[in-house]
């Protein structure tokens, strides 16, 4: 078109230079699982932590030249060092179309790229700041349940066989029956409580972007043709 002056190219040309390839196998990723789940009560204990700390001992500073300010203002930068850690373990068991990029890279502009990214401004007084300290205080607390109850169903099967004799009156058979139930059950919940971690994240620590890559189309040059008889 003459009258267009870009044109959109419809590139993906990242071709996942920014994703990490990961075995997805079942074995791997029921592994990737169980850390997933101790890394996430770790990180939400760590953040109950620090926000709560934080924002107690800067409201109790504040009256004291503002020093509370700079108390806060460091938690919301700890708040901000959180949810990329955040990030990082949600990454770990995503597959490469479901990445949480934790800053767009530069090289995006050379080419289309969509997804998902850590809202800006975590690390500052904004509304995004106290909404993921918020997530990180109540929210990621709740999660952290979730992932402990999870571990705690898939450990019953050791348990079990480590404490026969506290079973002496079941059968053996029953007992397998059980344990079995309870490791399938303990799967299940773990993985259904890791989306709902990862849901978690999503909805309070992210933003959608997308980048699309434009392309000006070279001028048509004109050369005075001779007429030929």
């Amino acid at each position: 078109m003459r009258n267009a002056k870009y044109s959109r190219v419809p590139v993906d040309a990242d071709g996942g230079r920014y994703r990490t390839q990961r075995n997805r196998g079942s074995c791997a990723m029921f592994f990737r699982l169980i850390m997933f789940h101790i890394l996430n009560i770790l990180l939400a204990g760590a953040g109950h932590l620090t926000v709560t700390i934080g924002f107690v001992l800067g409201v109790c500073l504040i009256p004291f030249c503002c020093v509370g300010l700079v108390v806060i203002r460091i938690t919301l930068y700890l708040v901000g060092v959180l949810a990329e850690y955040d990030a990082s373990l949600y990454n770990f068991v995503s597959t490469d179309d479901d990445y949480i990029y934790p800053v767009v890279p530069h090289e995006a502009e050379s080419f289309s790229l969509s997804g998902l990214r850590l809202a800006p401004d975590l690390s500052s007084f904004s509304m995004e700041a106290f909404f993921v300290a918020f997530y990180l205080y109540a929210i990621k607390t709740v999660m952290a349940s979730l992932s402990t109850i999870s571990l705690a169903l898939l450990m019953a099967l050791p348990i079990v066989l480590a404490d026969r004799n506290a079973y002496r009156d079941v059968s053996t058979l029953e007992l397998v029956l059980i344990s079995i139930a309870l490791t399938l059950v303990g799967v299940g919940f773990m993985r259904f409580s890791a989306y709902l971690s990862r849901s978690a994240t999503r909805f309070f620590c992210c933003e959608k972007f997308a980048i699309h890559s434009y392309a000006t189309p070279s001028e048509p040059i004109y050369h005075a043709v001779k007429d030929q008889v």
